[in-house]
């Protein structure tokens, strides 16, 4: 029973770590198809994480996608129930967002 007990504990505690670890490197490219299936923005060329990174964005009527020069770069630094702080930032824009 103590050993049975014992292999529950480490398949948990290895869940939560293998769950941890991707909700932490999560890739960019998920930020982008939750995007592609929620709005019209495109990501592509996604780099980096879902936290931290860069893509190329463009707007898609369905058929086409009319893309924007220049990659986008992003920081989410909280995600909360009602909160999401994060920063973007374009060579176009004067100050990030």
């Amino acid at each position: 029973m103590k050993r049975t007990l014992s292999s529950v504990g480490v398949a948990l505690l290895l869940a939560v770590v293998v769950l941890g670890t991707i909700a932490i490197r999560a890739p960019a490219a998920w930020l982008g198809d939750w995007l592609q299936t929620h709005t019209k923005v495109r990501l592509l060329d996604a780099r980096g994480t879902v936290w931290h990174g860069t893509a190329l964005v463009g707007i898609s009527d369905g058929r086409e996608t009319t893309l924007i020069p220049g990659r986008i770069e992003w920081d989410l630094d909280e995600i909360g129930p009602r909160r999401l702080a994060a920063r973007v930032s374009h060579p176009w824009l004067t100050m990030p967002l």
